[in-house]
């Protein structure tokens, strides 16, 4: 519950999304749910539509509880339309001519909404993959350059993306439900300890690493993977505690009369010598002190300039920011194969 909770994603309340995730069409499940036990229950021969109730009616029950559920119920709503459809045929040569025409109206017009809703959907919403991140081209790099047998160690979010267009077997995906796999990856990239990470790495076999630096930011989440999935949230635990990380893309922007050039970085603008005094590789000491005067801060650059990073000294001494900015105690276990805008690939060199 509250903003701590509501910032993992899809362990939220199903019901909030329903109408991004089927529009109107929701509106068939339930009809569905009280038309087959009506027509069918008293039929004691007829056990597939007693089961097809109960499928829509327990994936309805998961959708409405979890977001990471609400796929589940896709065929079944889809089955759930058939239905209503096939009881409402049946049932429209028994009515007079106009309430005919209303029925087949309503059916025409419950199809049409849902057609149209999603085909609007579509326009104003995209999967995540097609922002402008280095996922597209860190999958085919994946697949062109990575031994079929590869296994990767991943963040569950993009595990379906790597095994469809990546063509490599994931730890943990969208798809699947592996609490103890989510509390493990999630511990490894809040760990300050070195040792702990090659552990958890280790008990997998994952021969590869593959991250989006959005994770820096995400430690508060991650926390709750790590230490509460299967228990109740206490949002003043300590090892939810301060960490902190901004992370944003960077646009080089060349003026036309001067040709000064200046990158645009959420909002901060800064000249190419101060984009160039940044340092890439990872320190143990602040560059940076917030107008508090106590709060150091810990401030990187992709190599490529296309990145900004701002570490709270927590997350700068995790073993994720370690391996991001290439300390060397920790590249030695994890060296970075490949990195495009905010994706990276590490290879797993365990003794």
């Amino acid at each position: 519950s509250g903003t701590l909770g509501g910032s993992v994603g899809e362990e939220n309340l199903g019901s909030q999304f329903f109408g991004n995730k089927y529009n109107a069409l929701i509106l068939f499940s339930l009809v569905a749910l009280v038309l087959i036990p009506w027509k069918e229950f008293r039929n004691s021969k007829d056990r597939s539509t007693i089961l097809l109730f109960f499928l829509i009616a327990v994936t309805f029950i998961m959708a409405w509880i979890k977001l990471k559920f609400t796929f589940l119920h896709g065929l079944p709503l889809a089955a759930a339309i058939g239905a209503v459809f096939y009881y409402a045929m049946s049932f429209v040569p028994k009515l007079h001519s106009f309430e005919r025409k209303a029925v087949t109206f309503f059916l025409a017009f419950m199809l049409l909404v849902g057609v149209a809703a999603g085909s609007y959907f579509m326009t104003q919403q995209f999967p995540t993959i097609e922002e402008n991140t280095g996922w597209k081209e860190t999958l085919n790099w994946l697949k062109d350059n990575t031994p079929k047998d590869a296994k990767m160690f991943n963040w569950w979010d993009e595990g379906h993306w790597i095994s469809f267009m990546g063509e490599r077997a994931v730890l943990i995906d969208n798809r699947n439900i592996d609490l103890e796999a989510d509390s493990n990856v999630a511990k490894f990239l809040l760990t300050q300890d070195l040792n702990e990470a090659v552990r958890i790495v280790q008990s997998y076999g994952s021969t590869h690493i593959v991250f989006g630096d959005d994770l820096l930011a995400k430690q508060s989440s991650l926390g709750i993977y790590a230490y509460y999935i299967r228990t109740q949230i206490d949002p003043n635990d300590p090892r939810l505690q301060g960490f902190g990380a901004f992370v944003s893309g960077c646009s080089k922007q060349t003026a036309s009369v001067t040709q000064q050039v200046t990158y645009d970085c959420g909002g901060n603008q800064l000249s190419e010598p101060s984009m160039a005094s940044i340092p890439t590789a990872w320190q143990s000491t602040p560059n940076q002190i917030m107008q508090d005067g106590r709060t150091a801060l810990f401030v990187y650059r992709s190599i490529g300039n296309d990145r900004l990073y701002v570490l709270n000294a927590q997350t700068n001494n995790t073993v994720l920011a370690k391996m991001w900015f290439h300390e060397p105690s920790v590249t030695e276990f994890f060296p970075e194969l490949y990195s495009m805008k905010g994706v990276k690939v590490f290879e797993v060199n365990l003794p």
